[in-house]
Parts: C-alpha cells; structure tokens; sequence
C-alpha cells in the first residue's frame, strides 16, 4: 500500500477537508489494488464511504461501504452496516436501512449497539412505525455505555406522543432531563415536555416547561410548539381568572382564535342586501319616483348600479388581496383532502403534485392508506403553503404529517410538493 498517500489521506480527513481526503484515499486504492494486506481494502473504502457521507453524497456512499464489507478480512463490519444503513436512511430507503441496522446488531463484537439502535428508531418512524421505534429507543436508552441515554429518552417520548399517549411521554421527557446535555437539547427536551402537558391538560406545567425551553434565549419553538405556548398561557390564565372573560386576553387572542371578524376583506352578501332584494324592489328600480314635494328624484336604478359597481369593486379588491395571501382555487385543503380520499382508494395522486413520478411515489410510501384526517393549520403564502395534518391509524393512535405546497404564478390552485412526517414532539 502507498503509506505516503495513505498517510496524506488520513490527515486531510483528520483536519476535515473530506474532498481531498477522498481523492487521496482513491489514489491509495487505484495505486495499491494488487499490494493490499489483509483488511487494508475494506478500510480504505471505509473512509472513503466516510468522506462521502460527511460531503453529503449519500448515494454514493451506499456503493462504497458496501465494497468495503466485500473484504472479510476487515473486522469492523459492524461498524460498516451502521453507516451503510445511515446513508440508506438518508436517502428515504429505510427498509434497506433497517435491515443494516439489524446485521450491525446481530454481531456480538459489535461494541457500540446503542448506536444501532437509535438509528434503526429513527428509520422506522419514518415508515410511520412509532410502536417499534419506541421499543428500539427505549433498548438504545438502556445501554450501558450509552454516553447521552436523555437522548434515546426523548425519541422514546416522541414515540409515546405519535401513540396518543402523553402521559408516558411526560414520564419519558422528565426522565431525559435527569442526564447532563447541551443546554440547546435540553431546550429542546422542555420544548416537547410542554406539549406533551399540553396534551395532558396540565396546563400550568406546560407553561413552566415551554418557559424553561425559552430561558437562555437562544432556543426558537417549532411552530407546533409555539401554538401550543400560546394556547397554554391563555388556558393557563383563564384558569387563573375564572371570573375575567375571554377579554382578559385582548383582541389579539380573539383574532387568532377566530372570534373576530371586522377585518374579513370580503364581506358577506347576508350584510350587503344585495341578494335578498326583492322582485319588486327590481322591478322599481329603473323608474322615478315622487319626493313629498311632487318633484321627480333620480331614479333607484342609478343608486343600485352605483352599489352594484362598488360591490364588484370591492369584491375584485377582495379576491386580489386573497389571492396574495395564499387563497386560490382549489384551496390547499381540498387538494389535500383529495390526495388523501384518492391515496386511500387505491388511485394515482399525482394530479395533486408539482413534482416528478419517483418523487411522489417515495413520499407517498409512508403515507397511510386512510382518509381519516385532520387539517389542524395552513401557513399560507403567495406561491408557497405549508399545512400540518393529523392522520388517526387503523391500528391506533395517530401521525402529523406536515405538506409542503406550491403553485407557479399566475396559476390559482395549489398542488402538493412534498409529505414529511411532523411529530407534536421532535426526535434527534
């Protein structure tokens, strides 16, 4: 083997600039193909499968490591189906990982499972498998050279919230707060402790939770987290001031909540009377009538079409300002709705998507194949919308998933771009 490249290799990798250390360790195996020792080529592609991941460059990373198992002589093969199933997972095939994941831990030299484990967890929540994730996290937490088991505590927290159980997610989030961490991961641990209150009823709590999270000043809640702050102060203080109202929390409160409506844009034809005049208010209209004076007044007909015409106006003004703020036709819940009706029957979704066949069809794989949905919120934008929905499971429990939506302008509707899964709590 080329020591002096190899050597080159090993510092630039060391120093982290993988590009080079790449090429180098790419030079080393060109070079030394026919002087290998034992192992050295299952190392050599080892590192090189490393770069490849640190560079991002996942699928090719999937080849590489998998050249270096091919030399049994290499005794880290553990080690190796760890980060081939990384690169799989991060490439959206999980079930490959999985699989990976499970050879890393059928090796009983492998001294590291813990590590096995939470990466088999997270694979599997991507398919939508919360019940075996949250066995898997809970086996990585129990390791005993685990160095972060609040880590594993919490996944398995996120596990208990995607099971419709917070209750057990409360018990798993204050347990992961008993080891020492980042003060960013511990932000993050309060930040799903206070949804899991929330979920609880135990308001106040959450509160405290949400409030810890946010103490240094550093840490920013999801927006899933920052709706449920909010939702829990207002509880919070209305529990506090039974006797104060909704009024104790100002109009700004009642706007979000939907409870005022003096800054709707269009207003409704119930208010204008437009729509219930009657026959013979029409028929009337393009005469003149007598002032008590016996002079003629100009006829209702004028004022009707002016108030026509102003209407119209305001309409158009209406459907212009909604239309910057994210309305169209269809609207963003209706093509979800359909894409999830459709999926459930067995149809082809793609009328629904502004993206590509393999795109859709990988996406779509961890979706279930039910209807059954609840479109809790729509961040809407000018010709991006994002929307967080709830699924309930045939099995139980449920999953969110959060759909990213775009359109082209002038284009009115909405098409889907992307399904990822968002959970009420947020795993490592």
């Amino acid at each position: 083997m080329d020591k002096t490249t190899f050597e080159q290799a090993q510092k630039a990798y060391d120093a982290g600039d993988y590009s080079r250390a790449l090429a180098e360790f790419l030079d080393v195996a060109k070079s030394s193909i026919d002087s290998f020792e034992p192992g050295d080529k299952g190392y050599i592609y080892h590192m090189m499968g490393n770069c490849l991941v640190k560079m991002k460059r996942f699928d090719k990373a999937i080849p590489t490591y998998q050249r270096a198992l091919n030399d049994i002589d290499y005794g880290h093969a553990a080690a190796l189906h760890v980060n081939l199933g990384v690169a799989y997972s991060a490439t959206k095939h999980y079930e490959a990982a999985i699989d990976s994941f499970q050879k890393a831990l059928d090796d009983d030299t492998y001294e590291t499972p813990y590590k096995a484990y939470a990466a088999m967890g997270n694979a599997l929540l991507k398919l939508n498998r919360p019940a075996d994730a949250g066995v898997v996290f809970r086996k990585a937490a129990l390791e005993e050279n685990n160095p972060d088991p609040g880590r594993s505590l919490v996944n398995l927290g996120v596990c208990f919230m995607a099971l419709n159980r917070p209750h057990d997610a409360v018990e798993s989030y204050v347990a992961a707060l008993d080891f020492d961490t980042t003060s960013e991961a511990r932000s993050k641990t309060y930040a799903n402790l206070g949804q899991a209150y929330v979920a609880t009823g135990r308001m106040t709590e959450a509160v405290d939770a949400f409030e810890h999270a946010l103490e240094d000043g550093t840490y920013k809640l999801s927006d899933s987290a920052a709706t449920d702050y909010d939702r829990a102060k207002a509880i919070a203080r209305m529990e506090a001031n039974p006797d104060a109202g909704l009024d104790t929390f100002g109009s700004g409160y009642l706007d979000q909540q939907g409870l005022h409506n003096e800054t709707a844009v269009i207003p409704s034809p119930d208010d204008t009377g437009f729509f219930t005049i009657t026959e013979e208010q029409i028929e009337n209209t393009g005469k003149y009538a007598k002032t008590k004076g016996g002079k003629q007044k100009k006829s209702a007909g004028v004022k009707v079409f002016t108030f026509f015409l102003v209407l119209v106006l305001i309409l158009a003004i209406g459907a212009a300002t909604a239309y910057l703020f994210g309305f169209g036709w269809p609207l963003q819940e209706s093509v979800i709705e359909q894409t999830f009706a459709a999926n459930a029957q067995g149809q082809p979704v793609n009328e629904y998507w502004n993206a590509s066949a393999n795109e859709i069809e990988t996406a779509m794989s961890g979706v279930a194949d039910n209807d059954d949905i609840t479109i809790e919120s729509v961040d809407r934008g000018l010709t991006e919308s994002t929307a967080v929905v709830t699924q309930k499971l045939d099995k139980g429990g449920s999953v969110r998933y959060r759909i990213t939506m775009s359109r082209s302008l002038p284009q009115l509707g909405w098409k889907i771009s992307d399904i990822d899964f968002d959970f009420a709590s947020y795993p490592y």
